[in-house]
């Protein structure tokens, strides 16, 4: 896939909004599922005070499991007041499904 190709397969499959949406979704299940591991982990964090931007949007062949694993992977900085603190990353399959999501975040100073 050329990045002409990725671009309309990008906005075909609504790639950009779909991550935005599930990095919403991913913070608010971990914050509900579990509040009280959610507030010992991020204690002063507001979420209305998060931004999440696009970082990243790449194709892979993954080679690492014996089969042919190709993805793409759409990856947004995670922003509190200005500062990085995270990572939110989403995979899809080349017909633009889901397969799987990573949040990665640093308790803000």
């Amino acid at each position: 896939m050329n990045s002409h190709e990725l671009k309309e397969w990008m906005a075909t499959h609504e790639i950009v909004n779909r991550t935005v949406s599930g990095f919403w979704n991913y913070l608010y299940t971990q914050k509900n599922e579990d509040p009280a591991d959610f507030e010992t982990s991020y204690p002063s964090m507001e979420i209305t005070l998060l931004e999440p931007t696009l970082s990243t949007v790449s194709h892979t062949l993954n080679f690492n499991y014996g089969d042919t694993l190709e993805m793409v992977t759409c990856s947004l900085h995670i922003e509190y007041q200005g500062k990085k603190i995270g990572m939110y990353e989403s995979l899809y399959t080349p017909f633009g499904e889901d397969l799987d999501d990573f949040l990665t975040l640093s308790q803000p100073n």
